[in-house]
């Protein structure tokens, strides 16, 4: 589609010509636009549009994601304003991406965090599947985490990557002994923990040394530890954010030596399935770890 076809579109989708549109990213998956209003009689602020280019409904869970962090949450997101299946437009919330090494905001980061885990529900899982990348993520609520995560986040991607010819049936079948194994390596949570699933610079948002927002949730009531993998894997925050966190949230025995390396492997395996290439090699160096 040509920018023009899409500008036409955002417009009418909207109600209102006479704006500025800025690109701010564009990938397979979206296109992201930051669009300022010219007129005078409409909005002054500026606003985000997301346009789904494949149209397969993961902007309508990214937007209901967004309204129940605004709704039922502190975490600073920004505003649905206006949602269809192929268009999302929000708030614009300014700031630079990623903490930087900057004391002040990992420490907000871990206070946002570790009050978020702290909220609970009576199962894993969610409502309706979210999006992880790009990848519809199935939240089937269920009472016990350690079959939640085999099936749903390791079962699920491995056989998303071996349709995408981007895992060997060697590495499924590693993965498959692995989920066998698990009632061994991982521990059941004392509560579901609310998290939201995709924490990386580029997700959040930070302006004067506080976090101004959380942007691309991929929410659901699973195990904190799965979000602190993540943050560990793609060195989200330093030492000042687990020092907090702790302080705030223990992290419990274990996790560092036992189980952390575990649970990378599900990010690693999104990535594989989504781009193949060093993330394939990354996911059966990872099996090899934690000894399959």
């Amino acid at each position: 589609m040509k920018f023009t076809e899409i500008q036409r579109e955002i417009e009418g989708f909207l109600g209102f010509g006479e704006v500025d549109f800025l690109k701010l990213k564009e990938d397979a998956i979206s296109l992201v636009y930051k669009v300022k209003f010219l007129s005078k009689t409409i909005e002054k602020q500026p606003i985000i549009v997301k346009v789904d280019l494949h149209d397969n409904g993961s902007l309508v869970s990214e937007a209901n994601s967004l309204i129940y962090l605004f709704e039922f949450t502190k975490l600073p997101v920004p505003k649905v304003i206006k949602s269809s299946q192929k268009i999302l437009a929000m708030s614009f919330i300014a700031g630079s991406t990623g903490t930087q090494n900057d004391v002040s905001a990992e420490i907000d980061l871990a206070v946002h965090l570790s009050a978020l885990h702290n909220q609970t529900a009576t199962y894993f899982g969610f409502d309706f599947s979210t999006p992880l990348g790009g990848i519809s993520q199935v939240n089937s609520k269920v009472d016990r985490w350690i079959s939640f995560f085999g099936e749903n986040r390791l079962l699920a991607i491995a056989e998303l990557a071996i349709r995408t010819n981007r895992i060997s049936l060697q590495t499924l079948r590693k993965i498959e002994k692995l989920i066998v194994k698990l009632e061994e390596l991982i521990t059941e949570p004392e509560k579901p923990n609310l998290f939201h699933g995709d924490i990386w610079s580029g997700n959040i948002i930070v302006a004067e040394g506080k976090i101004a927002g959380f942007i691309d949730p991929a929410i659901s009531f699973a195990h904190r530890e799965l979000e602190l993998a993540l943050i560990n894997l793609f060195n989200t925050a330093g030492k000042h954010f687990w020092k907090a966190y702790h302080e705030r949230y223990p992290i419990e025995q274990g996790f560092w030596e036992e189980r952390c390396e575990i649970y990378q492997l599900h990010p690693l395996l999104v990535h594989a399935a989504l781009f193949g290439g060093h993330y394939s090699e990354a996911v059966s160096e990872q099996l090899k770890q934690i000894g399959f």
